[in-house]
């Protein structure tokens, strides 16, 4: 959203449910309330396995189960605020300055939980025995596989910038 100051300043407020409130020619506010369960949950299996009519066989290749991950992330609440004023000069009314706030507040009462967990990861060439099966001259790999979880009741990032001539920061 793009806005104008002609000079004739207007000062808005913003009153959120939680009682929250912002002041100011140019405002942002941003509340979030969470009071349910978060669960994420990711789950990794990955699997090769080799077989003809019942006798496993791997020869002259190269099998890799390489560079997979899985990641669980639960957010209870997530919010990017941002206001940004360029040429912010001093309206047309002397003594009368152009004011700028932003105000974020996040509530999280319920449980956030993220998990992340491996059923398989496995290379199976049916070998059951020595001299059974047929693993020759191949590469197996398992390599460079990453789980990962997160958990964040409340995530935010603000940012205000201003730019400009004639920007008086009080």
């Amino acid at each position: 959203t793009t806005l104008s100051n002609n000079g004739a300043i207007v000062s808005n407020t913003l009153t959120g449910t939680q009682a929250d409130t912002v002041a100011a020619s140019y405002a942002v506010l941003n509340e979030q309330s969470n009071a349910g369960v978060i669960a994420a949950t990711a789950t990794l299996t990955y699997g090769a396995g080799f077989s003809k009519n019942g006798v496993t066989s791997v020869s002259n290749s190269s099998v890799a189960l390489n560079g997979n991950s899985v990641i669980a992330v639960g957010y209870g609440n997530s919010a990017n605020n941002s206001l940004s004023l360029n040429a912010l000069n001093n309206p047309a009314t002397a003594g009368t300055l152009s004011t700028a706030a932003l105000a974020s507040n996040q509530s999280n009462t319920g449980n956030v939980s993220a998990t992340s967990g491996s059923n398989a990861l496995a290379i199976n060439s049916g070998v059951s025995g020595i001299g059974t099966g047929g693993v020759s001259q191949s590469s197996l790999s398992i390599n460079g596989n990453a789980l990962g979880s997160a958990a964040y009741g409340n995530s935010v990032t603000n940012a205000v910038t201003f730019g400009g001539t004639n920007v008086t920061l009080h």
